[in-house]
């Protein structure tokens, strides 16, 4: 059988002259724009097996978005851990505000800023009952301090500024700090306050607890046993006055110094 492929258009146009009609030559014909097409078609397919998504699979980010592996794209830290801030241990860095580091601690908060310029606090500044460097610690109670000479020496006294902030019974009678009256009631004492001591006519008669010990007007010890304060001498034994007029003032079976209230005021 004659190949369609093999005559070309000279030859079907005499075959279609030699025979009855030209239906033949319809028939013979090559289907040359369906082979065509169809040749695109399978070259297309070829085509799209041969080119696989860049990037998206098991790559390390070196397709058209770099990054998306494993952080080796143009945005370094967005993969596995690089690009990390600026660690907090620099003078400029614990003092800018700003955790720099991403560990929710900035600035003197954070232990790595520990022994910089901004976070250390220094010898002179071990006795003055303030946090100087913002850490949340003062004097003896800051690391930073630990060498210092002041913090070295065990006190046996509360009444300073550093036995006042450090945590300790000092003087060993069951109150510490501000606690212990030698701490709270002494001018000298900077880091309890202002010293506020209810002595005084007007502060015992006014029904309140001035100095927040936890007695008011003459139930207070400060006021019964102030000679300036005339307004508890009907009630209490404890003054100059109160302990040497032959009464028992207070009604406790006991009058001046044999009152155990007038103890201070005789001497005792």
């Amino acid at each position: 059988m004659i190949s369609k492929s093999a005559l070309g258009p000279a030859a079907l146009l005499g075959l279609c002259l030699g025979l009855a009609g030209c239906e033949l030559l319809v028939l013979l014909q090559p289907p040359v724009a369906e082979e065509e097409e169809g040749t695109r078609r399978n070259r297309r397919d070829r085509d799209n097996d041969d080119d696989e998504p860049v990037g998206e699979g098991e790559g390390e980010g070196e397709g058209e978005n770099p990054g998306e592996g494993e952080g080796e794209g143009e945005n370094p830290g967005e993969g596995e851990g690089e690009g990390e801030g600026e660690p907090e241990a620099t003078d400029r860095a614990c003092s800018d505000g700003l955790d720099n580091d991403g560990d929710t601690f900035f600035d003197c908060t954070d232990f790595d800023c520990d022994g910089t310029a901004p976070c250390s606090e220094r010898d002179a500044e071990c006795n003055d009952g303030l946090d100087n460097d913002g850490d949340g610690f003062s004097d003896c109670r800051d690391n930073e301090c630990a060498t210092a000479a002041i913090c070295q020496t065990p006190l046996t006294t509360e009444d300073n500024n550093l036995a006042c902030d450090d945590g300790l019974d000092n003087d060993g009678d069951g109150f510490f700090d501000c606690d212990d009256f030698n701490c709270s009631r002494n001018a000298a004492v900077t880091v309890c306050g202002v010293v506020v001591i209810e002595d005084s006519q007007s502060k015992c008669t006014d029904g309140f607890d001035n100095d927040g010990d936890g007695f008011i007007d003459c139930a207070d010890f400060d006021c019964a046993g102030s000679d300036a304060v005339t307004a508890c001498d009907a009630t209490t034994e404890r003054n100059s006055r109160t302990c040497f007029d032959g009464l028992d003032n207070d009604g406790d079976g006991f009058f001046d110094c044999a009152d155990q209230g007038c103890t201070r005021a005789c001497g005792g």
